[in-house]
C-alpha cells in the first residue's frame, strides 16, 4: 500500500513537496500498520497524521507565493484566472479539513481507507489542478 506514488513532475520545489507529503502519507500507513492493534500506541497515528497535516499546510503556503507571483504577472487577457485560483484554494482547504477530521477520529478509527482516499485525491489534484496553475514557472 505504501508504494511510490507517480505524478507529474511540475517545478523542483513543489515536485520536493508534493513527494514530501507522499512520504507523510506513507508514514501514517506504514505506522497504522505497525500500531493498530496496540491502544497505548494509537497516539503514534495521531501524530504522523499531524505531521501530514503539517507537510500539506507549507506545501500550500508555498503554492499560494506563486499564486501571487503569478496574478502580479498575469497579461489582462488571462482576468478569469482568479475564479479557477479561488477554486483551487478551495480544494486546499477541504483537504486540510479532511486530514483534521481523519486525525480527530485515528484512536477509534482506522484511517488507512481515508488516508488512502486522501493520497488518490492528492494524485488528482497535482496532475488536474497543479500542473495546469502552475505550468509557468
Amino acid at each position: 500500500m505504501s508504494e511510490k506514488v507517480q505524478f507529474e513532475n511540475i517545478h523542483p520545489i513543489l515536485d520536493k513537496e508534493h513527494t514530501d507529503i507522499f512520504k507523510a502519507i506513507n508514514k501514517v500507513i506504514i505506522t497504522t500498520n505497525r500500531h493498530w492493534d496496540n491502544k497505548k500506541k494509537r497516539t503514534l497515528i495521531v501524530k504522523s497524521i499531524k505531521q501530514l497535516y503539517k507537510k500539506c499546510d507549507k506545501h500550500w503556503k508555498t503554492e499560494e507565493k506563486y499564486f501571487k507571483m503569478g496574478l502580479k504577472n498575469m497579461p489582462p487577457e488571462h482576468q478569469e484566472i482568479e475564479k479557477k485560483i479561488n477554486k483551487h484554494r478551495k480544494k486546499h482547504i477541504k483537504m486540510l479539513d479532511t486530514i483534521i477530521k481523519i486525525r480527530n477520529k485515528a484512536t477509534t478509527t482506522n484511517p488507512i481507507k481515508s488516508i488512502m482516499k486522501v493520497r488518490n485525491a492528492t494524485i488528482k489534484h497535482i496532475n488536474d489542478d497543479d500542473v495546469e496553475h502552475f505550468h509557468w514557472l
